[in-house]
């Protein structure tokens, strides 16, 4: 099993988030630990790529339309 990119780790959570998920499902999903997902979060948001809102009293992530931009440009790249 070969190690994942730092690029290819954070195109798994904005795919994860394109829709709106919790934390948790990010963390499942892209199989990461809370510690290290908090990190490709905040650096997703500073990038402009991710943002967070409050539903129902819960924390909420989506991919920004910046992000799917940038999806979209990874995506013929690869």
């Amino acid at each position: 099993m070969s190690k994942r990119t730092k690029i290819e780790i954070m195109v798994e959570i904005l795919k994860i988030a394109t829709h709106g998920v919790n934390k948790t499902r990010i963390v499942y999903d892209a199989n990461l630990n809370f510690r290290v997902a908090d990190r490709y979060i905040d650096e997703l948001k500073k990038l402009g790529y991710l943002k967070s809102q409050s539903r129902e009293g819960r924390k909420i992530y989506m991919t920004t339309s910046e992000g799917l931009k940038f999806l979209e440009k990874f995506n013929k790249f690869k």
